[in-house]
């Protein structure tokens, strides 16, 4: 298993179920807040991490140019 999405009430027992699955070296690639609770997308596939890694720097570049565009 390279992924695994946890649901818990908070970040210790999310944190917790992804290490039990993935184990001690899984890297965090989302996290969100829904209806209270926390949302964790973690992988143990270093191909999985720079896909993720990928898509955030297209979206922070992607911003930056509407940024300057706003601002000249």
């Amino acid at each position: 298993m390279t992924q695994h999405r946890v649901i818990a009430e908070d970040s210790l027992s999310a944190m917790d179920e992804i290490s039990k699955v993935l184990g001690n070296d899984a890297v965090i690639l989302e996290t969100k807040k829904i209806n209270g609770k926390i949302e964790i997308l973690g992988s143990n596939n270093i191909q999985d991490v720079a896909s993720s890694n990928a898509k955030k720097l297209k979206k922070n570049k992607e911003a930056l140019v509407i940024y300057s565009l706003i601002i000249n």
